[in-house]
């Protein structure tokens, strides 16, 4: 019997799509499909009560004219993805649906025909958990005595409350077909600056030698615990793509790709997006975990 899954997510999808092309004919009873956009486009997307999801068209003015939204009004778009969408939000301009076509052929993408929708490159709020308890000792889980102390229950409180504020909206909670997950993004390089505000914590948690895969894998139970409450799987990438400071192994960078084929890779101070090695090793690991599901 052939799986159905779809790959939903921003610019981490670039990574697993490539990758699958590498391996897909190993897996012929799977039929995998990918939709993606860069965060700005992805987060002005919608879920219609069919489950539809993608650019839905807009009443009012034409969502193909890029004159529709100022200069400011789309700065305020790109720094308000947490906050509700509005009409203006959900505007797509003729360059976004032009990318949507050529890369995927279509604006919209039925879930309700996958037995799989996987969500990928949420922030499930890694890097607030990180700088939360850097100042801390935790009890059986990272000790030391110069720090102060928190006991496991206090760490599990407050890892819960955490994930919390990073939850997929109600839209996504306790769907019977398709089952849906979350593979969060990828954990920056080893080799990330700790002068760069965007890496720093990350940095820093991967020179400490209390921390390593063990402390970022206790916060995720506890991500793990709190999604499945609301039907929702959390899935990881194997232990093989991370060195021994808990951050992904430096040559899983080399190359990392973009959606779009003709758009090249990431920069070279751009540590976060994988090439496709990573992504075809993750997504070999992501199909046994959603097998035995």
């Amino acid at each position: 019997m052939t799986v159905s899954v779809l790959f939903l997510g921003n610019s981490h999808v670039a990574a697993l799509r490539r990758g699958w092309a590498q391996i897909a004919a190993e897996f012929s009873d799977w039929d995998i499909q990918f939709f993606a956009a860069n965060s700005t486009l992805f987060n002005k997307m919608t879920l219609d009560d069919n489950r539809v999801f993608g650019a839905h068209e807009t009443t009012g003015a034409s969502p193909g004219d890029p004159a529709q939204l100022s200069a400011a009004e789309g700065a305020q778009n790109a720094n308000q993805q947490d906050s509700p969408q509005t009409e203006q939000e959900t505007r797509y301009s003729k360059h976004e649906l032009k990318f949507l076509d050529q890369v995927f052929g279509r604006h919209l993408v039925d879930l309700k025909s996958f037995d799989h929708v996987v969500l990928v490159g949420p922030n499930t709020n890694e890097v607030d958990f990180l700088r939360q308890f850097e100042p801390y000792s935790i009890d059986g889980i990272r000790e030391d005595s110069t720090r102060s102390c928190l006991s496991q229950s206090a760490f599990a409180a407050f890892c819960t409350a955490i994930a919390a504020k990073r939850l997929p909206e109600q839209a996504w909670h306790n769907w019977a077909t398709p089952r849906i997950s979350v593979l969060p993004s990828p954990v920056p390089r080893a080799d990330c600056p700790e002068a760069t505000p965007r890496y720093s914590v990350w940095a820093r948690y991967g020179a400490d030698p209390l921390t390593g895969l063990s402390f970022l894998k206790a916060y995720r139970s506890h991500v793990a615990a709190l999604y499945r409450a609301h039907g929702i799987s959390l899935l990881s990438p194997p232990d093989a793509v991370y060195d021994e400071s808990g951050l992904t192994r430096p040559e899983f960078g080399d190359e990392p790709t973009r959606l779009h084929p003709r758009a090249g890779v990431f920069e070279e101070n751009d540590f976060h997006h994988m090439s496709p090695e990573y992504g075809k090793t993750v997504l070999r690991h992501v199909l046994e975990q959603l097998a035995q599901d």
